[in-house]
């Protein structure tokens, strides 16, 4: 699955307004961008392009494998990501993660699957807390094995200790 993400539509739910916005942003693709790879996610960024990007094309970075857009001067992100999905070969393998339902509406109509901001998010608790758990399992593991090896020695030091 590829993850097409309303960039603005995600970053609000999530951010607070206390640092400028172009701040704000770059904390939060640097967040985000780390969450995605960790768990592997293939996903595209779309954002406005609105006064600090007004290009012609849209601007593209990557950051750990997640792609950043800007889309260009004039064209909406919901207008740029329906582009993205009518260009798409595979659109059955893309999922537009957005709560705009028009975006979403026009998204499935075009083969996309969507998801809700929310559903997206708990995807991503989701991945979170499996990682944990088999962080917490692997650390059991361990400590087992370190347990038996040390139960291992002490049982030949207490014979060689006794036959002495």
């Amino acid at each position: 699955m590829h993850y097409i993400i309303d960039g603005y539509n995600l970053f609000f739910t999530l951010q607070d307004r206390v640092l400028p916005l172009s701040k704000q942003r770059e904390k939060f693709i640097r967040f985000l961008s780390e969450e995605l790879a960790e768990y592997r996610i293939k996903a595209t960024l779309v954002f406005d392009s609105g006064t600090t990007h007004r290009e012609v094309f849209p601007s593209r970075k990557t950051i750990r494998g997640i792609d950043i857009i800007f889309s260009p001067e004039g064209v909406s992100a919901d207008h740029f990501i329906i582009e993205m999905v009518e260009k798409s070969s595979s659109s059955s393998t893309q999922v537009v993660v957005t709560s705009d339902r028009t975006l979403a509406r026009h998204s499935t109509y075009l083969g996309a699957q969507t998801q809700t901001i929310d559903t997206f998010l708990e995807l991503l608790s989701k991945k979170q807390k499996k990682a944990k758990s088999k962080f917490h399992e692997k650390q059991e593991s361990d400590c087992d094995a370190q347990i038996s090896r040390l139960e291992q020695i002490f049982e030949e030091r207490l014979k060689n200790e006794t036959s002495d």
